[in-house]
């Protein structure tokens, strides 16, 4: 092959290896787009570490005490029951609820969904 100049050489020899000395570029590169890559890295924040919620939430008065500690978690299950009942729109039948429930203390569940059903502060 006989070239007149070395320039045209050099030219023919790059363009025949194709660009092998020159990185790829794919449609999938973020670069072909125009995109840059920006590592993220997560600041040093507390890590969250939830608090137990509290045995009796809601408690608005009544005297402590009033019921042995059975008695009133029987009170507690009727009143969220109720609570919720209400919450969800369904009829008042607290019979439902404590079968439902599983608690062993008819009566004071019963004092509990009327209470919560009826939205009055718990009292147990």
């Amino acid at each position: 092959m006989k070239t007149k100049s070395r320039l045209s050489l050099l030219l023919a020899t790059c363009i025949a290896l194709g660009g092998a000395a020159l990185p790829a570029v794919s449609q999938a590169d973020p670069y072909y787009w125009g995109f840059r890559i920006v590592p993220v890295v997560p600041p040093d924040a507390p890590v969250y570490v939830p608090t137990p919620a509290p045995v009796a939430p809601g408690y608005s008065g009544g005297r402590r005490g009033d019921y042995q500690p059975h008695l009133a978690h029987a009170y507690r299950m009727g009143y969220y029951a109720g609570r919720q009942d209400r919450a969800w729109g369904l009829d008042r039948n607290y019979r439902r609820a404590f079968e439902l429930s599983g608690a062993s203390w008819e009566s004071y569940f019963q004092e509990g969904y009327a209470d919560g059903y009826d939205c009055r502060p718990m009292n147990h």
